[in-house]
């Protein structure tokens, strides 16, 4: 699984507005994170669509978090910009593996994905704002190199 520029991108203007706490437009979002407005409206509209986001229209708009920073996973994210996490087609609930029930690697892959999906569901917006070494300790992360 290989996260897309997009999640991060929509990582990067969520903390942008974590910070700042009030309304910010895509344009000025797009300057602060010096990234193309185009991408940033797109990534905008699939949080909004998500409710990780509201959009107010106007001379007064802009964007700013629909939750707070401790109630935004980094799986909402992920989820929002991407779909539903699927380390492969045994976990794609939409499009399976036509050799699932077969597979004796099918129940092994499931363990590995809930575990992912689960180390995602544990990192808040709020941990990312923080320090590397905060969010290993809360994680449990250990250093294997």
């Amino acid at each position: 699984m290989r996260i897309t520029r997009e999640t991060d991108y929509a990582l990067l203007v969520l903390t942008k507005l974590a910070v700042r706490e009030e309304r910010m437009s895509a344009s000025t979002l797009a300057e602060i994170c010096d990234l193309n407005v185009s991408l940033v409206s797109k990534v905008l509209k699939l949080l909004v669509k998500a409710e990780l986001l509201t959009s107010t229209r106007g001379v007064y708009g802009g964007y700013q978090l629909q939750k707070s920073p401790e109630e935004i996973t980094l799986l909402d994210v992920i989820e929002a910009i991407e779909g539903p996490v699927a380390m492969n087609a045994c976990n794609d609930l939409e499009n399976p593996c036509d050799k699932a029930i077969d597979c004796q690697l099918a129940p092994h892959w499931r363990v590995i994905n809930q575990q992912l999906y689960k180390s995602f569901s544990e990192v808040t917006l709020l941990s990312l704002l923080g320090s590397p070494s905060d969010l290993k300790a809360e994680m449990n992360v250990i250093d294997l190199l």
